[in-house]
């Protein structure tokens, strides 16, 4: 197995809100793993790609948190039962409500231009066209499917990039309220 395989899991959280969650991820990895090995190539990508879009999903949730007013004026477009749903959100899978293709839109709030946003929604229907029944095996070889986790990953790498701005904030936030040793958790 291509060790880059295993990077995906280095941008997920380390811990989770609640244990569903982190029992998902496992199940998701599992099903990868599971599937990559038995060389069902095409439905371990499928798993590989929910670990994906569930990154996606925490890195979204990142903005929500941190940008609640930029976050809420990104969902202008939305009806107002979908506009609440997401505000109201308590976890990151609420996210999943959204059409794929359209959830990448948010990470214009972190300086994503069009040309990567589309790069993100072109996984997304390469996955379609793989988890329908339409008598193609897309990914028939383990180099295949390596080639395509190592796109994933590339896109992974240039979220990440992106997200590191409320990552820096929230930490220098941090350290500006929380100086005094004797007063912080």
């Amino acid at each position: 197995m291509n060790e880059d395989v295993f990077k995906i899991l280095d941008y997920l959280p380390y811990s989770y809100k609640s244990i569903q969650e982190e029992e998902y991820i496992n199940f998701l990895w599992d099903a990868f793993y599971a599937n990559y090995e038995k060389e069902k190539y095409q439905f371990a990508f499928i798993g590989y790609h929910m670990l994906f879009m569930s990154f996606v999903y925490f890195s979204i949730w990142k903005i929500k948190i941190h940008r609640e007013k930029d976050f809420a004026k990104a969902l202008i477009g939305f009806n107002k039962d979908c506009e609440k749903n997401m505000m109201d959100a308590s976890s990151p899978f609420t996210f999943s409500e959204i059409n794929e293709s359209n959830i990448f839109r948010f990470f214009k709030l972190i300086g994503c231009g069009n040309d990567k946003i589309g790069e993100f929604t072109r996984l997304v229907k390469d996955r379609n066209n793989i988890a329908h029944s339409n008598g193609n095996i897309f990914f028939n070889s383990q180099e295949s499917l390596d080639e395509k986790i190592n796109e994933v990953l590339q896109c992974t790498d240039k979220i990440q990039e992106n997200i590191k701005c409320i990552t820096k904030n929230t930490f220098k936030d941090f350290l500006k309220n929380n100086w005094d040793n004797n007063n912080r958790e």
